[in-house]
């Protein structure tokens, strides 16, 4: 991608190599701020096309003409043309970024301290996406609902009576 982008800056604004790192990366920053910008949008108006829960009869003529709409859309918006599959390899890969900020943000608040925060800010676009995509539910579990499987505890003590619980729910089998 860097190599394409480099090799479109220096045929539209120099006949040498570019040299000036900083002002490549400026650009490839605002193709991709631009490229997900569009994405969000055509996301937030297809959330089922978001989510990949297309329901309907011909879903999967329906998703591929969205991806070949959605394709088109960032082609001409974008440096590096991709065809649908690299554009959904795009879309996995920004979710699964933002759900693993999401699990480090959760496993750095019910951590026990002692070191840096591990604390990762989203941007207001991964936030959409977020909200759009329910990663929080997807991460921290739906409110109200009860956990099942063995009881955690820490102390011996809370040990023995995990036990003497499970000696007496046997009791009464007999």
């Amino acid at each position: 991608i860097v190599k394409s982008i480099r090799i479109s800056f220096e045929s539209n604004f120099s006949s040498d190599k570019v040299e000036n790192e900083s002002m490549l990366f400026l650009i490839i920053k605002n193709v991709f701020v631009k490229v997900k910008i569009i994405m969000l949008e055509f996301m937030e108006q297809h959330p089922e096309l978001a989510k990949g829960h297309l329901n309907s009869s011909d879903a999967r003529t329906k998703s591929k003409e969205l991806w070949d709409r959605l394709t088109l859309d960032l082609n001409a918006a974008a440096v590096p043309s991709r065809d649908a599959n690299g554009w959904k390899k795009v879309w996995a890969d920004y979710k699964n970024i933002i759900k693993v900020k999401c699990r480090r943000n959760k496993s750095g608040i019910s951590g026990t301290g002692g070191g840096p925060s591990n604390f990762c800010s989203l941007t207001p676009q991964e936030q959409q996406v977020s909200d759009l995509l329910s990663i929080h539910v997807n991460v921290n579990g739906l409110n109200g609902t009860r956990d099942f499987g063995a009881k955690r505890s820490s102390t011996a003590s809370s040990t023995i009576v995990l036990a003497n619980e499970i000696d007496q729910a046997e009791g009464n089998k007999d």
